[in-house]
C-alpha cells in the first residue's frame, strides 16, 4: 500500500511528499484499518481526553486577619492619579477592588486632559502584574541590596570625581519638580557631574528654534480651541504628536457641526495620518516639499509674491489672523524656524501659541546626546547613570553608543524591565509601576498633578528620585521626598490661603491642583537665519510611532 500523499501544485502537474508521521495507513487513500492502528489511535485520543480533564491547582483566597473598617470585599474604590504612560501626562481614576487597580478611566475634571484617555494608558494597567517586570536590584547580574548597590555605585562615583571624569545623568524629560529639585543637589555634591536629557521621540527642534527666535528654549502651548484656521505641517496632533489627549478635547470644541462656525484644518503631510484623515483639506508632500512650501507662504504672506495653492493658503491664513494657527510635526530646525516666523506674522503668539505658560511634556536635547558621544569616545566619562529611557534602542547611533558604554567604569540603569540598555550596564535598579509611587508632575505650567499608590509595592522596586536623593544625601521614603519638598516651597507656588496640609489633602485627593507658574522671560522676536536642512529632492526614510505602540518601550 502507498503511504504518498498527492498534492497539487499548478494546474495539470502534481507533487509528490513523505507521508507525516502516525499510525499506518491513517489519512492515505486507503480506507481501511487494522486492529493495532485502531488501538494506537484510540490510545492517543484517551491520552488527550484525560490531559485535558486533569485537575488546576486550587487557588485558595485568603480572607483579612483584621479587616480595615474602610475596606469592603467585592467593592471598587476609585483613586485620583496621573499616567505616565505616553508622557503626557493624563490625569485618570483609578478603580482599585480588592486592593488591586483593575480599570483605569480619565479624570473629567482635570484641566488638561479632560476626561480623555489614550489607549496606551489604558492598557498601561496591564503591565503591573508584567511577570517579566524586574523586581530585585542587580549588581553584575546578581541579585543584592540596595544597600550594597548604593555602596558600590557611590563608590564608583568618588573614584570617577578622584579622577577628573564626568559623571552623567542620562534620562528622559524629568517633568516632576522635586525629582529636579534632588537631582540639583546630587549636581551640587558632584560638581563634575551633568544631567541630560532626551526623547525617544524628538521634538528638539521645535524648542530649538524658539531659543533662536525668542532666546529661550521652552515648548509652547498650543490652543486648538481657539484656532478657527488650523494648518498643520506633517503633526498628527490628534494621534501621537506632542499632547494628543488634550489636543483632541480642544479641536472638537471648535468643530461642533452644528455651531454657526467650525475652524478650518488644512493638513500638509507625507503619510496619512488620524488627523489627516480628519481634516478638511488635505495636502501630501515630503519633507523636503514641506520645507519649500512653509517658504512660499512665508513669502505670500509677506507680499513678496507665490502662486498657486501656498498663495491660496496664506490668503486664508490672513483672513483669521490671530485666530490661527501653523504647527509642525517635522524634527528639523529649518521648519521650525518658518512656523515660528509664520504665528508670528500671524499675530498668533499669545492667542493660539502661548510661550509665558509653556509645556514642560517634552525637553530633550538631540545636541547634546551629539556632545555626550564625543565625549564618551574621548573617555570623559566615568559613570553613566541612565533613567527612563534606552538609549541603545533609542538612538539612530545605539551601537555605537552600546559599545562605548562598555568602557565605563560605573553604568547604572533605572528600569522597569531587562532590555538593551539593561544587559551592558553593571548595576540595575528596577523601578516601579506608576500605580505603586509617588511622584509629582507640571507636565503644564501652572498645573501640579499628583500620582499616588493604589496597590503596595510589588517586592523590592524604588524610584529615581529616591535613589538620586539618598545618592546626595536625603534618606526620606518615597512620599516624604515628595511632601517635604513641596511643603518647603508651596508658599511660592500655590493660590489662595490654604494651609499645608489641607493643600495638600486636596492635591492627593483631586490628583491636581491649580499652581503659580513659574514667571519666565521671553525676549522679542527675532527673524533669525535658516539653517541648511537635511532634508533633500531625493528619497527620504520617515519613521513614525504608532498609536499603539509609540516610542516602542511597551513592547519590552
Amino acid at each position: 500500500m502507498s503511504k504518498e500523499k498527492r498534492y497539487w501544485m499548478t494546474k495539470g502537474t502534481d507533487s509528490t511528499i513523505e507521508a507525516i508521521v502516525g499510525p499506518d495507513d491513517l489519512e492515505t487513500t486507503s480506507i481501511e484499518w487494522n486492529r493495532r492502528d485502531f488501538l494506537r489511535t484510540a490510545g492517543f485520543s484517551l491520552a488527550a481526553f484525560m490531559t485535558a480533564c486533569s485537575k488546576t491547582p486550587v487557588n485558595k483566597a485568603i480572607p483579612f486577619l483584621i479587616q480595615p473598617e474602610e475596606v469592603i470585599p467585592g467593592k471598587a474604590y476609585w483613586y485620583a492619579s496621573t499616567s505616565h504612560a505616553c508622557g503626557t501626562g493624563c490625569g485618570v481614576l483609578v478603580k482599585n477592588r480588592d486592593s488591586r487597580p483593575i480599570k483605569l478611566e480619565g479624570n473629567p475634571d482635570h484641566p488638561v486632559s479632560q476626561g480623555g484617555l489614550c489607549l496606551v494608558c489604558q492598557a498601561s494597567v496591564i503591565e503591573l502584574y508584567d511577570s517579566k517586570r524586574l523586581l530585585h536590584p542587580k549588581l553584575s547580574g546578581k541579585e543584592v541590596s540596595w544597600n550594597d548597590l548604593d555602596k558600590s555605585v557611590v563608590r564608583g562615583l568618588q573614584k570617577a570625581r578622584e579622577k577628573g571624569q564626568q559623571i552623567v545623568l542620562l534620562t528622559e524629560t524629568v517633568t516632576s519638580p522635586s525629582t529636579t529639585y534632588y537631582i540639583q543637589n546630587f549636581l551640587k555634591k558632584y560638581s563634575n557631574a551633568i544631567h541630560i536629557e532626551y526623547d525617544p521621540i524628538s521634538y528638539s527642534a521645535i524648542l530649538d528654534a524658539h531659543e533662536v527666535n525668542y532666546g529661550k528654549r521652552i515648548l509652547p502651548q498650543y490652543d486648538f480651541e481657539k484656532a478657527d484656521m488650523i494648518l498643520s505641517l506633517d503633526a498628527d496632533f490628534l494621534g501621537t504628536w506632542l499632547s494628543p489627549t488634550q489636543f483632541t478635547k480642544d479641536y472638537r470644541k471648535n468643530r461642533n457641526l452644528e455651531a454657526k462656525h467650525i475652524s478650518k484644518h488644512i493638513q500638509v503631510e507625507s503619510r496619512l495620518s488620524v488627523s489627516g484623515a480628519k481634516a478638511d483639506q488635505r495636502i501630501v508632500k515630503s519633507p523636503a516639499d514641506i520645507l519649500q512650501f512653509a517658504k512660499d507662504i512665508e513669502r505670500a504672506l509677506s507680499g513678496k509674491g507665490g502662486h498657486g495653492i501656498a498663495s491660496e493658503i496664506a490668503k486664508e491664513l490672513k483672513h483669521y489672523k490671530g485666530k490661527s494657527l501653523v504647527v509642525s510635526g517635522v524634527n528639523d530646525l529649518a521648519i521650525q524656524i518658518l512656523v515660528n516666523r509664520l504665528n508670528e506674522a500671524l499675530g498668533n503668539i499669545g492667542k493660539t501659541v502661548h510661550l509665558k505658560n509653556p509645556s514642560f511634556q517634552k525637553g530633550g536635547s538631540d545636541s547634546a546626546v551629539a556632545q555626550l558621544l564625543t565625549e564618551m569616545k574621548a573617555g570623559k566619562v566615568g559613570a553613566l547613570l541612565i533613567a527612563g529611557v534606552n538609549p541603545i534602542y533609542d538612538l539612530p547611533e545605539g551601537e555605537q553608543f552600546g559599545e562605548l558604554m562598555k568602557s565605563i567604569p560605573v553604568t547604572v540603569s533605572f528600569s522597569a524591565k531587562n532590555n538593551e540598555t539593561t544587559e551592558l550596564c553593571n548595576g540595575v535598579c528596577p523601578s516601579p509601576h506608576y500605580l505603586e509611587s509617588w511622584s509629582d508632575d507640571e507636565f503644564t505650567a501652572g498645573v501640579l498633578s499628583m500620582t499616588q499608590p493604589t496597590i503596595q509595592g510589588l517586592d523590592d522596586t524604588q524610584t529615581f528620585r529616591k535613589s538620586i536623593a539618598g545618592w546626595a544625601g536625603f534618606g526620606d521614603d518615597e512620599r516624604n521626598l515628595v511632601r517635604n519638598y513641596w511643603k518647603k516651597i508651596y508658599t511660592t507656588r500655590k493660590k489662595g490661603s490654604q494651609s499645608f496640609n489641607r493643600w495638600w489633602d486636596n492635591l492627593v485627593h483631586d490628583g491636581f491642583v491649580n499652581i503659580k507658574a513659574k514667571s519666565l522671560s521671553i525676549g522679542r522676536f527675532t527673524k533669525g537665519s535658516l539653517p541648511k536642512s537635511e532634508f533633500n529632492n531625493g528619497l527620504t526614510l520617515m519613521t513614525y510611532p504608532s498609536l499603539q505602540m509609540l516610542d516602542g518601550r511597551h513592547a519590552e
